[in-house]
């Protein structure tokens, strides 16, 4: 009976340990899978140039419209560029979720919250021709993790 009492005991016990561990483990950061600097850079300098030349081809589309693009046209070329910038923003985020670096991934977060801060001025026509003469993006931030990802942003 004795030993009865301390198994009835034991079992509850136990359970609420495993439930503690499960939600604990639940709340905690997903683990990154630990790519290297040198895989990340070398995955970035793989996609990243499409994803910015989306962008500028976006804003070069502009040159095809000799009486310039009707309100339908400019509202699809509008929402085209914005999408170029999450998309690009987005990769950003899916390389540093892998990045075993904390400072690179820190770095490819706050470069990728400065795209989205980029798409979120992009509401007009006037806006998407301004990337024609300036930087799409600026991915300069990654440079010194990455130097061969210096990029031609600029379109014409």
């Amino acid at each position: 009976m004795k030993h009865t009492r301390r198994l009835m005991t034991a079992i509850p016990a136990a359970l609420l340990g495993i439930t503690l561990a499960a939600t604990t483990a639940a709340c905690q950061p997903p683990n990154r899978t630990g790519d290297s600097t040198a895989e990340v850079c070398a995955d970035l300098h793989h996609d990243l140039p499409p994803l910015v030349s989306k962008i500028v081809a976006s804003a070069s589309e502009l040159d095809t419209y000799p009486d310039g693009p009707t309100p339908v046209e400019q509202s699809q070329i509008v929402e085209a560029t914005r999408n170029g910038y999450h998309n690009l923003a987005s990769a950003l985020r899916s390389h540093a979720y892998r990045a075993e670096d904390e400072n690179l991934a820190a770095t490819m977060a706050h470069t990728a919250d400065g795209v989205e801060a980029r798409a979120a001025v992009v509401t007009t026509i006037d806006e998407v021709s301004k990337i024609k003469s300036s930087n799409a993006v600026d991915l300069s931030p990654l440079y010194s993790y990455c130097p061969g990802l210096v990029l031609d942003q600029k379109s014409g």
